[in-house]
């Protein structure tokens, strides 16, 4: 791909229509690297935001539970899971929960992982008021937040399953 904006857009069709997707700390398989510092990328970030329900080994830090603080942000499983059949069967037969998981992903996504709130916490850092382009940028990402909060479960259900 020569474009990242073309990568990007087909990265997040890609995830948003896959049932599951896997997520796992930096390195998890080369345990001999990590000692006690896991880190995490944009998997997270962009399975969250994709609205999937991720799988896999979240790193054990501080840093990350702050950016995943709600339940089921992502499904533990070890990175090496030889029941993964069995698992995935089991949370197949859980489409209410899977559904909230969906939406909490996409909301939690649009209320806190923007740049916006990123670029507002480096401007706070410095004094600087952020800009009208700024407010209305964050009005309109609570307003889509509230407008899938506001889906019933059930909804989602059926929309995610075809």
């Amino acid at each position: 791909m020569n474009n990242a904006k073309e990568h990007r857009s087909l990265l997040a069709n890609l995830i948003k229509r896959s049932r599951y997707f896997f997520a796992n700390r930096a390195r998890v398989n080369e345990v001999e690297f990590i000692k006690n510092n896991q880190e995490f990328g944009s998997r997270f970030f962009e399975g969250a935001a994709a609205g999937t329900i991720m799988l896999g080994e979240p790193p054990i830090s501080k840093e990350f539970d702050k950016y995943f603080d709600w339940p089921d942000a992502i499904i533990k499983i070890p990175f090496d899971a030889p029941e993964i059949g069995e698992i995935i069967a089991d949370l197949d037969a859980q489409p209410e929960r899977l559904a909230r998981i969906r939406k909490d992903n996409v909301v939690n996504s649009l209320l806190r992982h923007d740049w916006i709130y990123r670029l507002q916490t480096i401007l706070e850092s410095v004094d600087v008021k952020p800009s009208e382009i700024m407010l209305s940028r964050k009005a309109k990402l609570k307003n889509l937040a509230n407008q899938i909060h506001q889906i019933p479960d059930g909804s989602l259900v059926r929309s995610f399953s075809s």
